[in-house]
């Protein structure tokens, strides 16, 4: 059969396999003569009428052995796409990869050195053919897609283009510009977005992505700009984060990373206003990344009342690391990344750390103050003449940590878990107002909104040094989303 008559028959034919055209095909699997792309597109063909096909006959024309030959009838066949960048004009074209237990070929010649980076970055055999006839090494980025890609879905979106050294890292190409506009509806992915294989396997296949996100309010003026402060503790954690690939992958800026006030920040009357606000850049920036479950890493520079607020807002709803800064720079306090976020919420009958001091053992009060005291300056008696100056009739209660000033723990669940168990009694208490005061490190507080999330009808209160007296800020209830 010549190559006119060999490609209408393997594209129109609905007739079984016979074995004289059996017998044609697989002999110009082995003819030197004919392109790479009509063999790929005969081995394609073969595959659908695999039974009709022993895998000894396809072993003595490919020269291979019998269980490659079995895996290069039945294994999945997996399609990328890659676009083609001549002088004659560009256009996208695809590969397709069928994985092979002990041994890596190809129709296409001149390929074998590159063809053996892919097997060694991905420890993998396989066979690859190609659908257009091109040269260069652009393909070996969908290459590496294909065989590393769970879920060959996700491939129908993309198209890929990049050499590969032996470290894995991705390799610019010429007519990068040209390929962009081949791309046409698909995204093009190029070593502008991914540097390396890591970060192709966390975009094609990991279902979460780290998100650096810094909170900077300006509390006096002895503060940097809130702007610098914010960008300046965002750099400090983003190590720990998918942050630089998170920006190449979804066209994103350092200032999406950040949330700010220009301004003094206390004292100020709006604060429902502002924690809304920045809630919902941390929203916006979630909506961006929506393909995958954002891992919020936080680190916060403001008031622990802000942080309440915050922490409340986002709620039990999504994992999260919160950062806590020492002498030696931000450390994690709080991880939840892997684990239930219930935790915080589970009862604790014999607390260790947090101890609950309470003015009278009563059922009902007028006024129940909840002072969060885990710092070392104690703040109970501010609270106290603030209450006798503004309500008649109050019990406060104090939930301390017994290392207030200098919590041991690395990890603050435990904090957070006794303080909302303390709570969680308090509320047994019938009163016609709450009020919380909060001197305690800004991701303990964090952690215990988390945990209270929006659900309770609290008056939040925030001191002001210039009065020394305490002012509210809001009110929990008020800032349901």
């Amino acid at each position: 059969m010549n190559k006119d008559l060999v490609e209408k028959y393997i594209s129109t034919t609905t007739q079984p396999l016979d074995e004289f055209h059996k017998m044609e095909l697989l002999n110009l699997l082995s003819n030197n003569n004919v392109s790479h792309t009509l063999k790929s597109n005969i081995l394609l063909f073969l595959r659908k009428h695999r039974d009709e096909i022993k895998p000894k006959e396809l072993e003595k024309f490919l020269g291979i052995n019998q269980i490659s030959a079995k895996d290069l009838l039945n294994n999945k066949a997996i399609e990328a796409f890659f676009p083609i960048a001549e002088k004659q004009g560009q256009k996208i074209t695809k590969l397709f990869v069928i994985e092979l237990q002990s041994t890596t070929l190809s129709f296409k010649k001149g390929i074998q050195n590159e063809l053996k980076v892919v097997e060694k970055l991905t420890e993998k055999h396989f066979f690859v053919g190609f659908f257009e006839d091109f040269s260069g090494k652009s393909f070996l980025l969908a290459l590496s897609s294909a065989l590393i890609c769970k879920n060959a879905e996700i491939l129908k979106d993309y198209t890929f283009t990049g050499d590969l050294n032996f470290e894995g890292k991705v390799i610019e190409v010429d007519f990068l510009e040209e390929k962009i506009k081949a791309a046409g509806q698909k995204k093009l992915i190029h070593s502008g977005i991914v540097n390396n294989l890591k970060e192709l396997d966390v975009f094609l296949n990991s279902e979460t992505i780290n998100i650096p996100f810094s909170i900077a309010l300006k509390q006096s003026k002895k503060d940097l700009t809130p702007k610098e402060a914010a960008l300046t503790n965002l750099y400090q954690i983003k190590q720990n984060t998918d942050f630089e690939l998170s920006k190449r992958l979804y066209d994103l800026k350092d200032e999406d990373f950040i949330f700010y006030i220009d301004s003094q920040f206390l004292p100020n009357g709006n604060w429902e206003g502002i924690l809304k606000s920045a809630y919902g850049k941390i929203v916006r920036l979630k909506e961006r990344l929506k393909d995958k479950t954002c891992i919020l890493h936080l680190c916060l520079l403001g008031p622990a009342t802000f942080a309440f607020g915050l922490g409340a807002m986002v709620g039990c709803k999504e994992p999260f690391v919160v950062y806590h800064y020492t002498s030696g720079g931000f450390k994690s306090v709080l991880d939840f990344s892997k684990r239930n976020l219930r935790l915080l919420k589970s009862p604790n009958k014999n607390p260790e750390y947090i101890e609950c001091k309470k003015d009278a053992d009563v059922q009902d009060v007028d006024v129940l103050a909840i002072s969060i005291y885990a710092a070392s300056h104690n703040p109970n008696g501010d609270i106290r003449r603030f209450l006798k100056s503004n309500f008649k009739q109050y019990i406060l209660t104090s939930c301390e940590a017994k290392d207030k000033g200098n919590l041991e723990e690395n990890d603050w669940t435990v904090y957070v878990n006794e303080i909302y168990s303390h709570y969680n009694k308090l509320k047994e208490i019938a009163t016609n107002k709450r009020l919380m005061f909060f001197t305690c490190p800004i991701p303990l507080a964090f952690g215990l909104g988390v945990a209270i999330e929006t659900f309770d009808d609290i008056d939040v209160y925030n001191f002001e040094p210039s009065k020394t007296s305490y002012f509210k800020v809001f009110n929990l209830a008020n800032l349901k989303v």
